[in-house]
């Protein structure tokens, strides 16, 4: 094996450095804005601490066509803090993956220290894919609650969805909220893309296992000798050996050495 090189580093950190950090930040922005598009068009009630949202639906009895109605927005937080706190999670698996990965590329080191340094990228990037999944599947379950069946439901009592639900809810039975198909856009958009945070850990799996690999592979990981990193695949890692010294040049036959003493005459 030769010492990796700039562009062999480069795209050994790519997983986490360039794929999971960025994502675990763009996720968080796109939630908090989602949010943001929501809360803009509520008004808090004093009473009762409720969120007023007050929408304009069809009404045929009414002079103008349409009227206004107020309705209690009761959002169910419990997806969104699953979803910000994978965002912090693969934040952390990000920095320990880099981190990891910057530490294996090296060739000096003990190997207890690169041991240490490859259980904790492997298992906390295992962590953030079993996270991220059953985080999508539950969240994506929970999407599925009936809802509004037609615009006379839009007022009904005790409704209390997640974000995501709330916002497609209005965007597809109110006309003229515009906020609101952009808000389930956001939503919807944030809640696939942890796809793709789970597929950024498996690459940072894949990443280490590349240098795992270099070393030994399993055997190393579950601390067996392995292979030195710094020498090819024939060198493998003994007590008291040490590599040769540079090229053995050959001198060519001597012939035999006479060590008799001289007589002299």
């Amino acid at each position: 094996m030769h010492n990796p090189n700039g562009l062999r580093v480069v795209a050994l950190l790519t997983p986490p450095l360039l794929l999971l950090l960025p994502l675990s930040i763009l996720i968080a922005a796109l939630e908090r804005i989602a949010h943001a598009l929501l809360t803009s068009h509520t008004a808090r009630d004093f009473r009762s601490g409720a969120s007023i949202l007050t929408l304009a639906i069809a009404n045929a009895t009414a002079s103008s066509g349409s009227s206004t109605i107020d309705v209690a927005v009761d959002v169910n937080q419990a997806p969104t803090l699953a979803i910000l706190g994978i965002c912090v999670l693969a934040f952390f698996v990000a920095v320990i993956g880099a981190s990891g990965i910057w530490e294996l590329r090296r060739v000096e080191g003990t190997a207890r220290r690169q041991r240490v340094w490859a259980w904790a990228v492997v298992v906390a990037s295992l962590v953030g894919v079993v996270a991220s999944i059953g985080v999508l599947a539950w969240a994506s379950a929970m999407q599925g609650e009936k809802g509004w069946q037609s615009s006379a439901d839009v007022g009904r009592a005790g409704q209390g969805w997640t974000r995501e639900t709330w916002v497609c809810q209005i965007a597809h039975w109110v006309p003229g909220q515009g906020w609101a198909g952009s808000a389930c856009g956001l939503a919807r958009a944030t809640r696939w893309m942890l796809i793709s945070l789970a597929v950024s850990c498996l690459l940072t799996i894949l990443s280490t296992w590349v240098l795992v690999n270099e070393r030994g592979g399993v055997k190393w990981l579950a601390g067996g000798r392995g292979r030195y990193g710094g020498f090819e695949d024939i060198y493998e890692m003994k007590p008291g050996y040490q590599q040769p010294q540079g090229p053995v040049v050959y001198q060519g036959y001597q012939g035999p050495q006479n060590t008799a003493p001289m007589a002299f005459r």
